[in-house]
């Protein structure tokens, strides 16, 4: 009788895959601000879109599910080294050029055609009483880059570099890619095909700077440009 179970089970790869779903399942049904104003109604009510502590919320999940529980995953279980997973300086000149010239050009081609689209103003900024005053809405980014910090090192961190190896770099980016854009549910229709794209470009860069920090800066400030963009243009 064949076994049930494949007869080796390869322990790297088996708990990064798994231990991304349940993250992702923990961060969708208990992290967003949605969720906030379920747990603690006294706060904000039900109007999650209008409550600051329901995205500090967010966004502070967000670094302990994305950030530090696979680096403990890492280091403990998976002994590995943080260096290996994209957290270190790797190809700077590489990573520096790919960000300048591609900010610009995502800004132009993509962002601003973006930000007069009524769907693009209804989800953006997250938080609708960001652009308050300037220095609310530069208080709400900078809060805003620890979810991309998190998104960044779960993505092309954690499941890419960790799977490249066994799995190969190109499946490796495929596999993260389908992650990464299923979050995006609910977003605007051009955001989650664009998130096909950005995922394969993004994952790509990676590999080959050898370093997460480039990706986080440009997904961070294209994040940035698109509410500033909707704020004041």
């Amino acid at each position: 009788m064949k076994k049930f179970f494949p007869e080796k089970i390869e322990l790297k790869p088996t708990i990064i895959l798994l231990s991304a779903s349940i993250l992702l399942v923990i961060l969708k049904y208990y992290c967003f601000p949605k969720s906030f104003v379920i747990f603690f109604p006294s706060v904000c009510g039900t109007d999650f879109k209008n409550c600051f502590p329901a995205h500090i919320y967010f966004f502070l999940c967000s670094v302990v599910l994305l950030f530090l529980v696979p680096l403990i995953l890492i280091k403990f279980v998976l002994k590995g080294k943080i260096s290996d997973y994209g957290l270190k300086k790797g190809d700077f000149k590489f990573g520096m050029t790919s960000f300048i010239i591609l900010l610009p050009i995502i800004a132009l081609a993509l962002l601003l055609p973006s930000s007069k689209m009524p769907q693009f103003k209804a989800e953006y900024p997250l938080y609708a009483l960001a652009g308050k005053t300037f220095s609310w809405v530069l208080l709400y980014e900078i809060m805003y880059g620890l979810y991309y910090i998190g998104f960044e090192f779960f993505f092309r961190g954690f499941m890419l570099f960790g799977l490249k190896d066994r799995l190969g770099e190109w499946n490796a980016i495929l596999i993260q890619t389908i992650p990464s854009v299923l979050i995006h549910i609910g977003k605007p229709e051009g955001e989650i095909f664009a998130s096909i794209f950005s995922g394969i470009l993004f994952g790509a860069m990676v590999l080959k700077s050898k370093s997460i920090y480039y990706i986080f800066l440009l997904h961070w400030l294209i994040g940035v440009s698109l509410d500033l963009l909707i704020l004041y243009f």
